[in-house]
C-alpha cells in the first residue's frame, strides 16, 4: 500500500511539474500579445503614409487616427464640393448603408470585424469645413 501512495505522489508532482512548465512558457505569451491600440497605430502609420489618397472621382482620404476604446476614424474630402452645395442629411443617409456594406464584406475590414471596432468616417468640403459622420459600430456590421 506504502508503494502505492508513493507511486501517486510521485504523479501528482509530475503532472504539477508539467502544468508548471506549460504556464510558465505559455503566460508570458498570453500577457505580452501586442495591444490592439499599438496594431492599430502601426497600421493607421501605414494607410497615412500613402495620404492624402484619391479614393474615386468626388473623394479622397485624408488621414486616419485611432481613437481610444477600440475606435478609428478615417477622414475624408469632397474634392469638388462645398459646404453651402452638399445636403449633408441627404448625402449621409445615401452613404451610411454602403459604407456599413463595405465594412461587412472587405477583406481590408476583417481586423476591424474581428475585433469590434467601431469606425469613424467624417467628411469635410474642399475647403475643410466639416460636413457629417457617418459612425458604424460592430452592431451594424455584425
Amino acid at each position: 500500500m506504502k508503494l502505492s501512495i508513493n507511486k501517486k505522489s510521485y504523479w501528482a508532482t509530475y503532472g504539477l511539474t508539467i502544468v508548471s512548465v506549460v504556464c510558465f512558457i505559455s503566460l508570458p505569451a498570453i500577457f505580452n500579445k501586442p495591444k490592439l491600440d499599438d496594431t492599430y497605430k502601426l497600421l493607421v502609420d501605414e494607410i497615412n503614409k500613402s495620404c492624402p489618397k484619391t479614393v474615386d472621382s468626388v473623394t479622397r482620404l485624408e488621414n486616419s487616427v485611432v481613437l481610444p476604446a477600440n475606435k478609428i476614424q478615417f477622414n475624408y474630402s469632397f474634392i469638388n464640393a462645398d459646404k453651402v452645395n452638399v445636403d449633408t442629411t441627404l448625402s449621409k443617409d445615401n452613404m451610411k448603408p454602403s459604407l456599413i456594406n463595405y465594412v461587412k464584406t472587405s477583406s481590408t475590414c476583417k481586423i476591424y470585424r474581428d475585433n469590434n471596432t467601431t469606425l469613424f468616417f467624417n467628411y469635410q468640403d474642399r475647403n475643410g469645413d466639416y460636413l457629417f459622420r457617418i459612425i458604424v459600430t460592430p452592431e451594424l456590421y455584425n
